[in-house]
């Protein structure tokens, strides 16, 4: 199993893996901020029995193993396609552009996406601590900072441009992930492709549906 791993195919499979992953935490993420078109009181009971959670800490941690080692993994698999070849190809045998190209792309969005992630984390996680009580419970209230945060242009815009890269590379990297997984047949390929862009579309919407219905309507 280590000797797999070591080898190009078996991180390509890494990637792939920890990929679908991340996609699992997105759709879980948006559903749970889908609660602030609710209200506050269940918006900030959800927040507050996630972080009770007893197996939180841990959870937490395998979940910043899986963004470091998607990423990491997928930094060095570009490394060795950067310098595999001396004369780089332009174009497939099939005529199509060169897939280093593709993956090159996806390794920007992923270093940018963990740039958002950093910032996102010191907004919100660690950003100001409001409490309130709701069913004779004490508890952070997210929901003010979450309505104060968005209600700043400036950072919706921010949220929105990273919004906007994590759409295109939820939509490549969802059939990318699956082909590394060794998911690759022309008859249903083109399906999952459209699913994954679909799926794409349906997370990054969910994900601006917020900010929006902060800035503009509360």
């Amino acid at each position: 199993m280590l000797d797999f791993l070591r080898r190009t195919v078996g991180q390509k499979f890494l990637v792939g893996l920890t990929g679908l992953g991340l996609c699992l935490f997105v759709l879980i993420h948006v559903s749970g901020n889908m609660l602030i078109f609710v209200g506050a009181e269940q918006y900030n009971l959800y927040a507050h029995g996630l972080h009770e959670f007893f197996l939180m800490e841990v959870f937490e941690v395998g979940l910043l193993t899986l963004f470091m080692g998607h990423i990491l993994i997928a930094l060095s698999l570009g490394w060795k396609n950067r310098f595999a070849r001396r004369e780089k190809y332009r174009h497939s045998v099939s005529g199509d552009k060169k897939p280093a190209f593709v993956h090159a792309a996806l390794v920007f969005q992923g270093v940018a996406l963990l740039a958002f992630l950093v910032w996102h984390l010191l907004t919100f996680k660690f950003g100001p601590y409001y409490e309130i009580s709701h069913r004779g419970q004490t508890m952070r209230d997210i929901y003010r900072l979450v309505v104060e945060v968005f209600q700043n242009p400036l950072y919706v815009a921010g949220y929105s441009v990273a919004l906007l890269i994590l759409s295109v590379h939820l939509g490549r990297g969802f059939s990318a992930s699956l082909k590394s997984l060794g998911f690759n047949h022309p008859q249903y390929m083109p399906w999952v492709e459209r699913f994954g862009w679909l799926f794409s579309a349906l997370v990054s919407l969910g994900f601006l549906s917020q900010p929006f219905y902060v800035y503009f309507f509360l």
